[in-house]
């Protein structure tokens, strides 16, 4: 064990001695120091002496709640799993090709340690640049939600844990493609490849798939609704469905909803909501077998979005952000009324609105994925290319 502490020990002097543990460790004061200048006022965002409008009424939001809300998406999201990460990335990815190309190794090997746990040793004081990162940043900004905020949030101190073991999961690559190649370059790339490939693949599933799913999901309910209703005697329009992709301008953005609305809608017939009925259900078949083969390979990935989106869970409460939500949805509904009352098409509305409950429905599917799914397999994905590495540190020659 002495050896141990004592491997970890020199990691920390190394780590002390790299300007760029000391530059990434004032920036990250810089942002805390940023965040204490923003504050909430009755028509938007407050920082230092200029106040800027927000379109959002973000009024209803206490000031705890907006402090974590920066915390949690410009903090966590952007700073610390990303631009920290890469920074850690660049400081640590020498650690093991250092280690076994410098005639270090041979020394190290001479001492009563076995060589398995010489590896893990090696990795985890890899990992004290990142845990030491966000040990600082999340106590600072613990004192700005208590201080500018007034609640003390001691769950902002997850963070350490659940971002250090978000890199470990991009470290544990770093560090046996090291061992493989001796090269400090080629580990540097190799990671940010995987950790491009693994952000691709959420993306992908969660942004594209799993919403082409839900979108077909809520078409099926919807046309079966139509036709409920058309049966009962109302008269209902051919398409009232809620769109599967983002609106970027053209026929979909903002004219061409203003144009959908001027347009008269045609009352359908039970012959073309049964034909809308069976395209819907073969594109939700469609869109189902997709989703599911990305997220079995997904399931075998490590989840650095999903790992680093649990802090939400903790530190907003039950139900915190529900007023928020709601009051979002009952602006678009005011808005679709309006639009309704001043061009009388009721289906648009409806559609339009189907749009922003579809994309709670998304994150609300995103949120009830298991703990064990996002973190186990993860650990799993890990727990294979370190055993992997042990392997290949135990039967080499040096």
């Amino acid at each position: 064990m002495r050896q141990t502490w004592a491997i970890l020990f020199d990691a920390y002097r190394e780590l002390n001695a790299k300007k760029l543990f000391w530059i990434t460790l004032a920036l990250s004061g810089l942002v805390v120091v940023a965040f204490a200048m923003v504050s909430l006022t009755p028509k938007g965002i407050k920082v230092i002496v200029w106040e800027f409008p927000s379109p959002l009424n973000l009024s209803i939001l206490s000031n705890a709640t907006f402090y974590k809300l920066m915390f949690q998406n410009l903090g966590i999201k952007f700073w610390l799993t990303w631009a920290a990460t890469i920074l850690g990335l660049v400081a640590t990815c020498s650690m093991i090709p250092d280690f076994t190309a410098g005639g270090a190794v041979e020394l190290t090997l001479s001492k009563p340690i076995g060589r398995a746990r010489l590896f893990l040793t090696k990795y985890l004081a890899g990992l004290l640049f990142m845990f030491l990162q966000v040990t600082v940043f999340s106590v600072a900004a613990l004192l700005v939600i208590g201080v500018r905020g007034r609640e003390w949030v001691p769950s902002v101190l997850l963070a350490v844990p659940i971002v250090t073991l978000t890199y470990s999961y991009l470290f544990c690559v770093c560090a046996v493609v090291g061992l493989l190649t001796r090269s400090t370059i080629f580990s540097l790339i190799a990671t940010l490849i995987v950790w491009l490939g693994v952000f691709a693949v959420h993306t992908v599933e969660s942004g594209v798939m799993l919403q082409l799913r839900v979108a077909a999901e809520t078409n099926v309910e919807r046309t079966k609704e139509r036709l409920a209703r058309l049966d009962a005697g109302e008269k209902v329009s051919v398409e009232a469905e809620p769109n599967a992709g983002p609106k970027v301008g053209g026929p979909g953005g903002l004219m061409g909803s203003i144009v959908s609305a001027i347009k008269p809608k045609p009352t359908a017939t039970r012959e073309q909501l049964e034909e809308k009925l069976r395209e819907h259900e073969a594109d939700l078949d469609k869109w189902t077998k997709w989703h599911r083969g990305l997220f079995a390979l997904k399931t075998v990935l490590p989840k650095t979005t999903e790992t680093t989106d649990l802090l939400e869970r903790s530190i907003f409460k039950k139900g915190e952000m529900d007023l928020f939500n709601d009051d979002q949805v009952d602006r678009a509904e005011r808005s679709q009324r309006q639009m309704r009352e001043q061009f009388g098409n009721g289906d648009d509305g409806e559609a339009r609105m189907g749009d922003v409950r579809l994309a709670r429905e998304i994150d609300k599917r995103l949120k009830e994925r298991s703990v064990w799914w996002v973190v186990g397999t993860s650990i799993l994905f890990q727990g294979a290319v370190l055993g992997f590495g042990c392997w290949w540190f135990g039967r080499r020659d040096f």
